[in-house]
């Protein structure tokens, strides 16, 4: 063996630790970004979950808020409809009294036309009468 070769063989072995100690390094930082996936992973599972959870119980309410809106949407039109039919009614029951109110007016505005002829009449017989004397 000459004196370079236990050089050689020195700088081979520091090598061959440095590679060592990088392939160490490589390891635990290959060890950590896993670790932190997964973790990510998790959170994120997690997340799904609770979004998962928050829909079903959105839908939930949802179902639960229509229904209601329908019965009060159907309690609203029974309400209408019984008001439309009221109104209708109360409109029926007073045609008559109308029609009758109707027939009176019409009687007074001819009794108060021969009224007023009447008195023309009276004026005009006492204006001749008077014109007359």
């Amino acid at each position: 063996m000459n004196a370079a070769e236990p050089n050689r063989l020195d700088r081979v072995e520091a090598i061959l630790a440095d590679l060592a100690t990088s392939q160490q390094q490589f390891q635990q930082e290959l060890e950590a970004e896993r670790q932190q996936r997964q973790q990510q992973v998790e959170a994120e599972r997690q997340q799904r979950l609770e979004f998962r959870s928050d829909y079903e119980a959105s839908i939930a309410d949802l179902v639960s808020q229509t229904t209601e809106m329908r019965l009060e949407l159907s309690t609203l039109a029974a309400n209408v409809n019984a008001y439309i039919a009221q109104s209708t009614s109360f409109l029926a029951a007073e045609q008559p009294d109308r029609a009758q109110f109707r027939s009176a007016m019409l009687g007074l505005q001819t009794e108060t036309r021969n009224i007023l002829l009447e008195l023309a009449n009276m004026r005009r017989r006492s204006s001749n009468g008077s014109d007359g004397e």
